[in-house]
């Protein structure tokens, strides 16, 4: 019998991975960035030139393969793409006493 639990509004927490808050705020942050290269109609390549970074390493943060990469290398491509958006994680604790990641883009 399958049994089911309400999530705690971040797939990571809920599936226990260590750094969870992190991950669920990268997740986000890589969602936003690919939202705002496709309204913008900037190219993967050209952010990357912008960014200094290796191209490869903007593929690998936009196809979610996000642990590699620290908040820094992320908040470079956010302000290179929005500069009103910086990522920061940290924790605020809930009604219930639950530790819930709060970000801001």
């Amino acid at each position: 019998m399958t049994t089911m639990s309400k999530s705690s509004g971040n797939p990571f927490a809920d599936v226990g991975l260590p750094n969870a808050e992190e991950l669920l705020a990268k997740t986000e942050a890589m969602m936003f960035i690919k939202v705002k290269l496709r309204e913008l109609r900037i190219r993967q390549v050209d952010l990357a030139k912008l960014a200094n970074m290796p191209e490869s390493n903007v593929s690998e943060i936009l196809s979610g393969r996000l642990t590699r990469y620290g908040i820094d290398r992320i908040n470079r491509l956010l302000a290179i793409i929005d500069l009103d958006a910086r990522l920061e994680v940290h924790c605020v604790f809930n009604r219930e006493h639950h530790t819930t990641p709060a970000m801001g883009i």
